[in-house]
């Protein structure tokens, strides 16, 4: 079993620090991004103050009980909910496992464990085939043709990729026009359109030698510009693709072309997020109108997010965000700011936005249009009471079996 998740392990002793690292050079995770840090359940509060959560979380404390059970109530004030999390602690204590695992703590671990044992437990977690993580799937769509989806598609998943450290996938489905070979600057050995062409065959090898890698956690399924590339994909060859870009990242951003096909409205359907990108003018107005009505029925209560792109090309003329979401029956829109010259030195460098113009107000559109589509929850408010204090775990073993009867100990060593 290979797994994909992302890991973030804290030690709060040396021999505990090597297990983790020791653990983390397995081939079963060869997948996964596991990253070691030191100072325990202490440093891993002070860390998420700041920075996302992992999908799988190891902690180490060497303190007794009651220090332990303190510190696990600080770190579910800044975790987010459904984090798997794996204890490390100095007792072997039958009464603490049971309370531990009673609350939402999907393993506890006698210090220091065997780099083995690490790995077994992180693998016994999703060990059932329906609890490993499947990526999300964002799709961006044009209400017409050069309004600027592929660009916010590229630097969405850029942003992406950055912000949550996941692996990340782009996948450019514009077969004979698709940009984001320029758009990232990267060579394309092996085009899209071959995956489709081979889909009878296709398996995870064979996509995963289509992706070129760009830049950490980023990798582009790209095109080459050849007018003559294979004939759009079925509606089974997209599932089977968009099925293994599930299984190899945490984020698949699909760039879509101004097409109206049977295999783009799947898609579309397919999609946790969907953003329909326009120009505030009137034509783009009734294609959102049509786009919405067309879809709300296939997407069910997935979000179908409009975007407004160059606003205020045209201040005098454009029409407003009220004026969208009364035709296209939303409640929100999002809105980029028109900046040429940004994007424009953006493309010719074959960099994204957030490179060569970290702080420039179209920089910080594209941050919240990323975090919206991530799909993320906010942080959990701090619990009440220390029944509570590991509530919000439970989601993360909703299929956990645990019986309760024997702590997990250390295997010997040799």
């Amino acid at each position: 079993m290979f797994l994909r998740v992302t890991i973030e392990a804290f030690s709060a002793q040396g021999p505990t620090r090597a297990a983790f690292e020791q653990a983390a050079k397995d081939s079963r995770l060869s997948r996964s991004r596991v990253t070691v840090h030191d100072g325990g359940i202490a440093a891993a509060v002070s860390y998420f103050r700041e920075n996302p959560s992992p999908q799988v979380l190891i902690v180490e404390e060497a303190g007794g009980d009651a220090e332990l059970m303190t510190a696990l109530g600080s770190l579910a004030e800044v975790v987010e909910p459904g984090v798997k999390v794996i204890v490390v602690g100095a007792f072997n204590d039958i009464g603490l496992y049971r309370t531990l695992v009673g609350q939402g703590v999907s393993e506890y671990l006698v210090a220091p464990p065997a780099p083995e044992q690490v790995v077994e437990t992180i693998l016994g977690i999703y060990r059932d085939p329906a609890a490993v993580p499947r990526g999300r799937i964002v799709a961006f769509f044009g209400a017409r043709g050069g309004v600027g989806a592929s660009s916010v598609a590229h630097n969405v998943a850029w942003l992406l990729a950055q912000t949550f450290k996941e692996p990340t996938i782009l996948a450019d489905l514009d077969f004979s026009f698709g940009s984001a070979d320029l758009a990232y600057n990267v060579e394309v050995k092996q085009p899209a359109s071959d995956i489709v062409a081979q889909s009878d065959r296709l398996d995870d090898v064979l996509f995963d030698k289509c992706l070129v890698p760009s830049g950490d956690n980023l990798k582009v399924l790209a095109n080459t510009g050849n007018l003559n590339a294979a004939a759009p994909p079925s509606t089974e060859a997209l599932e089977k693709i968009l099925d293994l870009a599930r299984g190899a990242a945490g984020f698949i951003v699909l760039d879509l072309p101004h097409v109206w096909a049977e295999w783009t409205q799947a898609a579309m359907e397919i999609a946790d997020d969907l953003v329909i990108v326009a120009q505030p003018d009137l034509t783009g107005l009734r294609e959102c109108k049509n786009i919405f009505a067309a879809l709300t029925a296939r997407r069910g209560a997935k979000p179908t997010r409009l975007l407004l792109n160059k606003t205020g090309e045209t201040k005098k003329t454009e029409l407003s965000a009220k004026d969208f979401m009364e035709a296209a029956n939303i409640h929100t829109v999002m809105t980029l700011p028109y900046a040429p010259e940004v994007f424009g030195n953006a493309l010719n460098n074959g960099q994204m936005i957030g490179e060569v113009a970290k702080t420039h107000a179209v920089t910080e559109s594209l941050r919240k249009i990323a975090a919206q589509v991530s799909g993320r929850d906010v942080k959990a408010a701090k619990p009440a009471g220390m029944l509570n204090v590991l509530g919000w775990l439970r989601s993360a073993k909703k299929d956990d079996k645990k019986d309760g009867t024997k702590v997990a100990k250390p295997k010997a060593a040799g």
